[in-house]
């Protein structure tokens, strides 16, 4: 497919809107039409990173054993944020691309028009143009073009300041008028003070950039915001503003409680620190569905999507929203859009299982025990609560599944990074593929030396053995793992392999709290994992979905949805407030 691409002008004036041109033929030269996405990028991003599309890998490729992850950082700006005397515009509006547009058809002539409006940045513009006919020949062409006045000036700032910094700011005139000029500039600064100002008039010659440097003060924490303005009389004008954010000298605390009855906490302050600008916020909840609540926001929030986290998105969404149908509670607004997180995840866990059945990480890389198991795990447990998952069909998987582990029983497979299946990996796919009646899966579990296994490998253990129906060797596992517990007043275990943060101790309370519910350690794994918490989350997004699996089943045990209480709030010995709880309200507007 060819691409032709052309704009109506090579050079524009920021703000002005910019008409693309496309024409797509055949090899031949005839007319096609053609499915176009197109994208205007400022031509900086391609000198950090150049374009290496490969049509012919891109759009037929080979099943790889690699993963790569692209992103766009929409904090940069290359065109230095600029934004300027109340008689001359000021650009404001600054973008690192003009415009995205997936899909523009060309038309059975071949020909459309793009229009796009550039933002403020003085730049030079890329266009690039991939296009597909029905016939599925594909091609791409690229077209570059300027945004630029006769006068401009340019801020360059960093990113932010902290409060009491000194930092030098420069300013960067050109003039392409056409001859030497003086430009008169006038400078402004708000939430900062300037120790060395910049000139009022510069002599700046023509096609030859001109710097200027002065040195600011950032002042309270806040924002900041400097304005620069250049004219020539009688001639060209042009402004810019650019803000930025004045943090305060210190860093955030979280300290985490939980228990019963009283708790205190000591916040050590820094002499020097400014008591203006100190805050302290208290988060309570009357009951561990609140804290599931709060951290359903961040998973469902959560901006990735491989196969890992889209299961940790969708399953443990679909388990908070019966446990709090369950338990007669309101539905919280998070799960205003339960259908639509359960419509997108099973069809992106349907396009992302691979050829051979099985789930990895990704669309292509290598099919993973662990992941297979993590989907079918989930794809259950959502079942039970009452969700159709059959738009997922696992068979499928399940057989990918028996051909692995009759694989594994002589010979363990190493994957692509070197490192083999682990007894975590067999044992959790066999628990998963019982789950959904595979009862074959059950004899893969012969042989088993409990007494061997690690911390980790257990509560997987116990949980293939629970969902084989062997109770016996279900509950030996438990009472080994028990053992390995470290804490006293919490229960918690080292980080085995394959476990991230507080992801051991969230595997072992659902086991427990699937076999042993009543067990006496489960209150204290429910502790520390209270007390573990980093703000709204754990350490991972998996971590945080198998602690709220494991939640909803303690939850589910224990009913704690009785009595009113009252909590007050000392600081310093002094009463500043008393907050009532309501357990049957578990996000209290208090």
């Amino acid at each position: 497919l060819n691409i032709d691409v052309k704009c109506d002008k090579e050079v524009y004036k920021p703000g002005e809107t910019a008409i693309v041109s496309l024409k797509t033929t055949d090899s031949s030269g005839k007319p096609v039409g053609a499915d176009v996405s197109v994208g205007v990028v400022d031509e900086g991003i391609y000198d950090i990173a150049p374009d290496d599309t490969d049509l012919l890998h891109d759009f037929y490729p080979n099943r790889s054993n690699d993963v790569e992850t692209s992103f766009s950082f929409p904090e940069i700006y290359l065109d230095g944020g600029d934004k300027g005397s109340s008689k001359i515009p000021l650009r404001k509006t600054f973008r690192d691309t003009a415009q995205w547009n997936p899909s523009v058809w060309t038309g059975e002539n071949g020909e459309t028009k793009v229009r796009v409006k550039l933002p403020d940045n003085l730049t030079e513009w890329r266009v690039t143009a991939i296009g597909i006919t029905d016939k599925t020949s594909v091609g791409m062409e690229t077209e570059n073009f300027r945004a630029k006045k006769e006068l401009m000036i340019r801020l360059e700032l960093p990113q932010y300041l902290v409060s009491g910094d000194h930092q030098r700011m420069t300013l960067v005139i050109a003039n392409d008028s056409g001859k030497d000029q003086d430009v008169h500039i006038q400078t402004g600064v708000t939430g900062a003070s300037v120790s060395k100002a910049a000139p009022t008039t510069v002599h700046v010659p023509n096609g030859k950039p001109q710097t200027i440097e002065c040195e600011v003060t950032a002042g309270d924490p806040g924002s900041g915001t400097v304005t620069a303005r250049a004219w020539i009389d009688g001639g060209p004008t042009d402004g810019v503003e650019q803000s930025f954010p004045i943090e305060p000298h210190g860093r955030p605390v979280l300290v985490s409680q939980a228990g019963q009855g009283s708790t205190t906490f000591d916040l050590a302050l820094r002499k020097s620190a400014d008591p203006k600008y100190g805050e302290l916020t208290i988060n309570l909840s009357p009951t561990l569905v609140g804290d599931m609540l709060s951290s359903l926001d961040g998973l469902i929030g959560y901006p990735y999507g491989c196969v890992e986290q889209t299961m940790s998105r969708f399953m443990p969404s679909v388990l908070v929203d019966k446990t709090v149908k369950d338990l007669g509670l309101p539905r919280p607004k998070q799960l205003d859009d339960l259908p639509k997180i359960v419509r997108d995840s099973l069809t992106r866990l349907e396009n992302m299982r691979h050829r051979d059945g099985g789930f990895g990480w990704w669309e292509y890389d290598l099919s993973d025990a662990y992941m297979t198991g993590l989907v079918l795990d989930g794809l259950d447990r959502a079942k039970r609560a009452g969700i159709d998952v059959s738009a997922v069909g696992v068979d499928p998987t399940l057989d990918w599944g028996m051909k692995w582990l009759e694989k594994n029983r002589v010979q363990p497979i190493q994957y692509a990074d070197g490192e083999y299946w682990t007894q975590r990996d067999k044992f959790y796919l066999i628990y998963s593929m019982l789950r959904w009646g595979k009862s074959d899966a059950g004899k893969y579990l012969a042989g088993t030396d409990l007494k061997q296994l690690s911390a980790g490998d257990l509560t997987q253990a116990a949980m293939a053995y629970y969902a084989k129906g062997d109770m016996a060797k279900a509950n030996e596992a438990l009472t080994l793992l028990t053992a390995k517990s470290a804490g006293t007043d919490v229960a918690y275990w080292s980080e085995g392999a394959g476990y991230w943060g507080s992801e051991m101790a969230a595997s072992a309370l659902v086991a427990y709290t699937t076999i042993r519910p009543t067990d006496i350690i489960v209150p204290r794994i429910v502790h520390y994992l209270q007390v573990s918490k980093q703000g709204d989350m754990w350490y991972s997004t998996r971590g945080t979905a198998y602690v709220l699996i494991g939640l909803t089943n303690y939850v589910k045990t224990t009913k704690e949805l009785s009595g009113d209480s009252n909590v007050e709030i000392v600081v310093n010995g002094k009463t500043i407030r008393t907050v009532h709880l309501d357990p049957k309200v578990p996000q209290s507007p208090d």
